[in-house]
């Protein structure tokens, strides 16, 4: 369909796939395939208003795409071309198969790098701090554009070869409202942000929503363990989350580090606490953030090693 080589089938999935290609010129992508047959079998359930709408594939699918084509930032995975599908028509032209081509992370998502199997793998402390300012960056970007992801974990962060993390997957975006609202529950819900779980239908502050996820993200990366339990259900994880006490349980890991005589780094656990402020309108704005003492000495290199070494092989 498209004009891009197929290299590598790389993922399989239910309603796509994901291939390795390269174009004319030899520069690579990451082609994301989806079936139509398969996105029609797809209900999607929305709360409105208190009330639950059933909604068919296409208008989740028609936000997502026209979110991902308004992305345009290094910090970010940009999709480059589409095939198989036309908006512009008044009647939308939908082929069985729609190509999506992407830019191509050499290294995968934080999930391919390693596993999140019990016991969680070490991120080196200086490699989480360059993801945090990468992807700190993507979601200053984001707000922006006043869009907010709605799904930051590392299985939707990507790295490339030059230890660069890159945002990706926008399915599950949305556009904020003028003064940068979204409704509504998204996500995973182990990385939703305690104000999401309100007894109300107010508008929530939808970059502070996206700023709780990296925190959880950052947290397990940085201390290799979780702040929730990962086995809960869904209530319990609601619970656990909207009770969750930053100092409580950084004291209890400090004891813990000091114990084993490994260096405790008092300025990035402070981002970390201004980023998991359960309280959204005191939690850090990414553009406050970037320029938090913690982050002046990232050292990109270290995260170059570390993808070279531990990478799978995508190719």
């Amino acid at each position: 369909m498209s004009k891009f080589e197929i290299i590598k089938h790389i993922h399989y999935g239910k309603c796509n796939d994901v291939f390795v290609s390269r174009d004319s010129k030899g520069n690579k992508y990451a082609v994301k395939r989806f079936y139509k047959s398969e996105l029609e079998r797809t209900k999607c359930y929305t709360n409105q208003q208190g009330k639950l709408v059933r909604k068919d594939w296409f208008e989740d699918f028609k936000r997502s795409l026209e979110i991902q084509l308004m992305v345009d930032d290094d910090s970010c995975i940009k999709c480059h071309a589409v095939f198989g599908i036309d908006l512009s028509k008044e009647v939308p032209v939908i082929e069985d198969e729609i190509e999506l081509v992407f830019d191509f992370a050499e290294c995968g998502s934080l999930m391919d790098l390693e596993s999140f199997d019990v016991p969680i793998v070490e991120f080196p402390k200086k490699v989480v701090k360059c993801i945090a300012k990468d992807v700190l960056q993507a979601l200053h970007y984001l707000s922006t554009i006043n869009v907010a992801h709605r799904d930051v974990k590392p299985n939707n962060i990507f790295m490339n070869k030059q230890g660069r993390s890159k945002l990706g997957d926008f399915g599950e975006s949305d556009v904020m409202t003028k003064d940068g609202k979204v409704r509504g529950s998204k996500g995973s819900y182990y990385y939703l942000a305690p104000e999401v779980f309100e007894l109300n239908n107010d508008e929530k502050d939808g970059s502070a929503i996206d700023m709780w996820a990296l925190g959880v993200t950052l947290w397990i990366l940085y201390f290799r363990r979780f702040p929730f339990s990962p086995n809960n259900s869904m209530y319990e994880s609601m619970e656990e989350i909207q009770n969750f006490n930053f100092e409580k349980e950084t004291e209890v890991l400090k004891r813990s580090y000091q114990e084993r005589g490994e260096e405790w780094d008092d300025d990035f656990v402070d981002l970390l606490g201004k980023i998991l402020e359960n309280d959204p309108s005191l939690r850090i704005k990414p553009k406050e953030a970037l320029n938090h003492p913690s982050l002046s000495d990232v050292d990109y290199e270290v995260a170059r090693l570390f993808c070279l070494k531990n990478q799978k092989s995508l190719l």
